[in-house]
């Protein structure tokens, strides 16, 4: 990986974006969500895709990989910060159908 090698000796902040549940009442979707959040915040891979399969939560693509990626890429070892949470909803006002986000970073090396 050529970034690694670009990065050598250079302090470097990794954080992952990920957009979660889709079109849900803001309600549900932050229920939803704070067990992929928990499962992120553990950089628990399995327990997300357990979980994923046992209460079949779908959040986007990203939602499952991008808090892995970062977490693989990353020499931090223990758990991730989670930065913020937040709705479609907090910008719109309209909080009957949101799409949850949430970005999140590897902790301290």
């Amino acid at each position: 990986m050529r970034w690694r090698r670009r990065l050598r000796g250079r302090k470097a902040l990794l954080v992952a974006s990920s957009d979660l549940s889709h079109y849900h009442d803001a309600e549900t979707a932050a229920a939803l969500d704070a067990v992929v959040i928990d499962c992120v915040a553990r950089f628990d891979d399995d327990g997300l895709q357990r979980a994923l399969d046992a209460r079949r939560i779908m959040p986007a693509a990203a939602g499952r990989w991008s808090p892995s990626c970062a977490r693989r890429a990353s020499p931090a070892r223990g758990d991730a910060v989670v930065l913020n949470y937040a709705d479609s909803g907090d910008v719109s006002g309209d909080k009957s159908a949101v799409v949850g986000s949430t970005c999140s970073g590897p902790g301290y090396v």
